[in-house]
């Protein structure tokens, strides 16, 4: 069922430039953050067979929909000509 994850970050992705229209970078990022321990937690209680294939799918969505704000989230706070230089920084920890 955890395979299904990857299904979630394909919406995700999908449905990330309208996220990204309406809120700054900073509710982005609180509400992706936040989306984390919430649907690992999931995973960890949820014991239905229903909930057990919706949870990873929601788990995939959050970590898809992370991998574009990391990429966005440089040029959003600095400026682009300082995007090579501060994502150096962020990929190196």
């Amino acid at each position: 069922m955890v395979g299904v994850g990857g299904v979630g970050q394909v919406l995700r992705r999908l449905g990330y430039p309208r996220l990204f229209d309406r809120f700054g970078v900073r509710i982005r990022t609180m509400v992706v953050l936040g989306g984390v321990p919430v649907t690992t937690a999931l995973l960890a209680v949820l014991t239905s067979l229903v909930t057990v294939a919706v949870a990873p799918v929601q788990a995939g969505m959050v970590r898809g929909v992370f991998t574009l704000l990391q990429a966005t989230a440089v040029s959003d706070c600095w400026a682009v000509r300082h995007y090579g230089g501060f994502s150096g920084i962020l990929g190196r920890r």
